[in-house]
Order: C-alpha cells, then sequence, then structure tokens
C-alpha cells in the first residue's frame, strides 16, 4: 500500500465569490474533468453531508464512486471524502481551499490526500493530469 499527498495550485482571475459559487454544484466537476468522463449519479449541490455518486468513464470500463462532503466552511474550504472507491484507491481525502488574492483573483489549492495499491509516483502522474487539465477549464471557462 502506498500513501501520497498530492498540492495542486490554481490562480483564477475571477473573485472569491464566483469561484466559490462555481464550486458549489458537483455538474462543474464533471464538466471541468476531462479524464475521466464523470456522470454525477448523487446531490448535485455542495453541502456538508452531500452524498458524493459519481461513475467514472475510462473508455470501455465505468467504475463507481460513493463519497460524501465532510465538511464545509462558505468562500474558505470544503473536503470531500471516499467512502466506496474503485479499485486501486483505498483511501481518499480531497481538501479543496479557496483564497481571495485581490478582488478579481482567487487561489485554489487542492490537497488530496490519498492511500492507493499503485505507487505513488502513479498517482503523482495521474492526478498531475487531472488537476492540470481543470486548471486548463477554469482559465478557459472565467477569462
Amino acid at each position: 500500500m502506498f500513501n501520497l499527498t498530492f498540492y495542486y495550485e490554481t490562480i483564477i482571475d475571477e473573485s472569491l465569490t464566483e469561484i466559490w459559487r462555481f464550486f458549489q454544484s458537483t455538474e462543474n466537476l464533471a464538466k471541468m474533468t476531462r479524464v475521466p468522463k464523470i456522470a454525477v449519479l448523487g446531490d448535485s449541490n455542495v453541502y456538508e453531508g452531500a452524498k458524493v455518486y459519481l461513475r467514472l468513464n475510462f473508455l470501455l470500463l465505468n467504475f463507481f464512486w460513493k463519497g460524501i462532503i465532510s465538511e464545509k466552511v462558505d468562500e474558505v474550504y470544503f473536503i470531500d471524502e471516499g467512502e466506496r472507491l474503485p479499485w486501486p484507491i483505498r483511501s481518499w481525502e480531497h481538501i479543496h481551499t479557496f483564497k481571495a488574492l485581490s478582488h478579481n483573483q482567487t487561489q485554489m489549492i487542492d490537497r488530496v490526500s490519498v492511500r492507493s495499491f499503485l505507487p505513488s509516483c502513479i498517482m503523482t502522474i495521474g492526478l498531475t493530469m487531472m488537476f492540470s487539465n481543470r486548471e486548463k477549464y477554469l482559465r478557459d471557462f472565467f477569462n
């Protein structure tokens, strides 16, 4: 079993209020994630206690993800935790933090703590690809 804590920082040229509003919909998660394709099957709003059910489509393979929004402080952070996860992931905690750098610029930091059967170097490559694609989507969407 491998443990990894992964950090990814994104600076977005938009107000904290608008960025926060965007991240309050799990449907937007599906829109900004290109690989894997995601279908939201559970709650579509982010609130403490929300159940997050996702279908992850990797070409011919579908995996299901069950999680929960375990904590939320408006315009500061929220945490999603995995409850039932697809192989090779054994545990997952994702802290999304948001900070206004100015009236029209927001810093977003993703911190993912994951336990997996895959080596940390492979998980790092996959997470980097996923978050860099999300960053590109956010830059295009808000600019």
